[in-house]
């Protein structure tokens, strides 16, 4: 029996899922949301296909023509403004210089005011005519004629007359000059070391006085670093060689000078650097020439060049009354080359006793002629042998058999009394009183005093007549004792508070030299003065 088939049931399939509508069925359905969804994708397909559209180029030429057109525009407002500064600076300059030009024009009118008065005072004696000098008042004179009201209202209210309606006094608005005089001879001549002089004659009391001179105004110690280093050209320099090495530089021969005498050698060549240059072996044409000589360094210039002059007059040597009381350094080299003790120079004392004759022999040496007096000062006595100088003694032989030097110091001249009571003075222990005569004659005189010591001065021992190889109380031949003026005339044009422009002339006039301008005619001063050095800065 089989048995009996069980009923199988097949599986019931899956019914297909339904078809999907596509978008254009979607889209047709009423509630046309499927729409709305394609719109956007088809929108954004869209932007993302690239396009031939050229939308934001118009924006973008603006902004690169703005651009170039306002980098133009600033250029051009840049180069314009330089273009007017350098006008206005060259306008401005034109100004200055002109304005300095009329401050030596000044200066050259007080030049011959000051010739001209010395016939007036021929009444005095010559040292108190010479202390007169109106080129003394320049800068205050200056201020009348090329500065502001105030300056004029002073200057009126100084002699008692209104000078408000005066015509030709004060300057332009926002312009002015300065001007400054001083004396030449009041100077030491560093040609008096050179020149053909020096043919017939070695080692001759003026080279001698300037070797002296030199060497003394750099021993003080503050002067160390100057020396005994390698200079430009890598040649060191010591304190001996320095003096040695001007010298050569303005006399004729090629041997080096030798203070102490004798044969000195060859002198230095200047071949040992970038720029290799001779000695002149002459006269120095300008003090400025000075920075060519081996040793002078800036430093040195910057100490002592205004202390020295190459326009000579009949004597090497500086006239008391033209020596300016910030050239104490200058006198202070003098004392110490005049004093006993050789060693003087490294005194403190020394300087300060050379401040306090350097503020009296502007105006008041003829008058502490007269204070002296009352004194009594008596004459310095010192060894006569610290006064030998090497090389200029005699040499006598004695009974033995050996040689004896025979001291001999300088006279003093019959020019050089007052220098020689000053000498005195610096010997005497009066000199502590120098401080309270200084007070004195500027009382009479008028002019400003050297600070006071803190501490008392003492006498310095001086050899007889040594100082007068230095000072003149007046030079010989020359009634107004002034011949060759430096003029230093500054010109400012002032723009505003934080602008100004300014033109600096420095120039020397020559008092006595003949006019040789063919331009000048039928003029008394075409004649007489001439300038001898000029310069712009």
């Amino acid at each position: 029996m089989q048995p009996e088939s069980a009923s199988i049931t097949p599986p019931s399939e899956t019914p297909p899922p339904p078809a999907r509508e596509t978008c254009d069925q979607a889209a047709a359905r009423p509630d046309g949301r499927w729409a709305r969804l394609r719109q956007v994708l088809l929108r954004r397909l869209v932007r993302r296909e690239p396009t031939r559209r050229q939308r934001g180029v118009a924006i973008l030429v603006v902004v690169v023509t703005t651009a170039v057109i306002g980098a133009a525009a600033a250029d051009f407002a840049y180069n314009t403004q330089v273009e007017l500064e350098a006008a206005v600076n060259s306008r401005d300059s034109l100004r200055a210089e002109y304005m300095a030009r009329s401050g030596l024009q000044l200066g050259q009118l007080l030049t011959a005011v000051q010739g001209s008065i010395s016939s007036m005072l021929q009444g005095l004696s010559p040292e108190l005519a010479s202390s007169i000098v109106v080129t003394d008042y320049a800068g205050f004179l200056a201020k009348v004629f090329g500065g502001d009201k105030e300056s004029r209202d002073g200057l009126g209210a100084l002699i008692g007359v209104d000078l408000g309606g005066v015509e030709g006094l004060g300057s332009p608005r926002g312009t002015s000059f300065d001007l400054n005089i001083t004396s030449e001879e009041g100077k030491y001549v560093i040609n008096c070391g050179g020149g053909y002089e020096t043919i017939s004659s070695t080692n001759s009391q003026t080279q001698r006085s300037l070797y002296q001179l030199l060497y003394n105004l750099i021993r003080p110690i503050p002067y160390d670093k100057m020396f005994n280093i390698a200079d430009r050209d890598g040649v060191v320099i010591s304190r001996e060689d320095l003096p040695a090495a001007v010298i050569d530089w303005s006399d004729v021969d090629a041997q080096r000078y030798n203070y102490f005498g004798g044969a000195g050698g060859s002198e230095d060549r200047y071949d040992k650097g970038r720029d290799r240059y001779e000695a002149h072996n002459s006269y120095f044409d300008t003090v400025e020439e000075l920075l060519l000589v081996r040793g002078i360094s800036e430093d040195f210039w910057a100490a002592f060049g205004e202390m020295f002059t190459v326009y000579r007059g009949s004597e090497c040597k500086v006239l008391a009354g033209g020596v300016q009381p910030e050239q104490w350094p200058l006198i202070a080299g003098m004392i110490a080359a005049a004093a006993a003790d050789k060693n003087a120079v490294y005194d403190p004392n020394t300087a300060l006793v050379a401040q306090q004759v350097a503020g009296i022999l502007k105006t008041g040496l003829p008058s502490l002629k007269e204070l002296t007096k009352a004194v009594a000062l008596p004459p310095c006595k010192v060894d006569a042998s610290q006064c030998v100088e090497p090389g200029t003694t005699g040499t006598p032989t004695t009974p033995t058999g050996t040689t004896t030097r025979t001291p001999t110091t300088p006279t003093a001249t019959a020019s050089g009394d007052a220098i020689e009571t000053l000498s005195n003075l610096i010997c005497s222990p009066n000199i502590a009183m120098l401080p309270q005569m200084a007070d004195t004659l500027a009382s009479l005189t008028g002019a400003s005093t050297a600070p006071k010591p803190t501490v008392a001065l003492r006498p310095i021992p001086m050899c007889k007549g040594k100082l007068a190889q230095f000072l003149s109380e007046k030079p010989p031949g020359n009634k107004s004792g002034r011949r060759f003026y430096r003029i230093d005339a500054t010109g400012t044009v002032q723009r505003s508070e934080t602008k100004s422009t300014q033109v600096h002339i420095r120039a020397v006039w020559d008092a006595q030299r003949n006019n040789s301008n063919p331009l000048c005619t039928n003029h008394s001063i075409c004649f007489t003065g001439t300038w001898v050095y000029f310069r712009i800065d």
